[in-house]
């Protein structure tokens, strides 16, 4: 959502799960509250990588198992960082 707030969704229900949207903050995804205004889309990745794009055209690489944002992010979305998604 691009109000700094974010849904969980049951697939097998088709529906979002109760309590959601909640707030994009440090306690729910360390290291992302001083982002949560900015994120335009989010992308589940291979590996329990998630990517978070920024509205500047930036993005970060998110570590769901390690609960952090990867070292070295955020990064330009460019033709060499992202092939295919930047012209």
């Amino acid at each position: 959502m691009a109000d700094g707030r974010y849904l969980r969704y049951d697939k097998s229900a088709d529906q979002v799960e109760s309590g959601y949207p909640k707030a994009i903050d440090d306690n729910s995804w360390p290291g992302l509250g001083k982002y949560a205004q900015q994120i335009a889309a989010i992308l589940r990745w291979t590996g329990g990588k998630m990517m978070f794009f920024l509205k500047d055209g930036s993005y970060l690489r998110y570590d769901l198992w390690a609960n952090s944002i990867d070292a070295g992010y955020p990064r330009l979305v460019t033709p060499t960082t992202l092939q295919g998604l930047a012209e």
